[in-house]
């Protein structure tokens, strides 16, 4: 990810950074995959979308609410997937308690309380 966003001349966003998108080659390492989502944009510029895109559960906060994707929107989908591997829960789990259906609140609610 750290190459997409600063090893190029633009920035390339992937917008839809998840478990599935994530593969292992034989030794292991991570290699990011399916970037039919991705878009070039300019270094230090937000790239000012007309439709919000990506998975819901990995989308940004910021994203949906003012339509700017960033790399910190790719970084805050990677955060939600690197929970996801930790916590063996899908981001969002619809036949759960309401204050649970959501990993990133959960967790926010569990380490408010001390859980972790």
């Amino acid at each position: 990810m750290h190459y997409l966003h600063e090893g190029w001349g633009q920035v390339v966003l992937h917008r839809d950074i998840k478990a599935c998108n994530v593969l292992l080659d034989a030794n292991l390492n991570a290699k990011l995959g399916d970037f039919g989502l991705a878009r070039f944009h300019d270094r230090g510029m937000a790239l000012e979308v007309t439709r919000v895109v990506g998975t819901l559960g990995y989308i940004a906060p910021e994203l949906m609410i003012v339509g700017l994707a960033t790399t910190l929107s790719d970084i805050y989908a990677f955060g939600v997937f690197v929970l996801e591997v930790i916590c063996g829960r899908k981001p969002v789990e619809p036949n759960i308690p309401h204050e649970q259906k959501i990993l990133v609140d959960w967790v926010s609610s569990c380490m408010n309380i001390g859980a972790f």
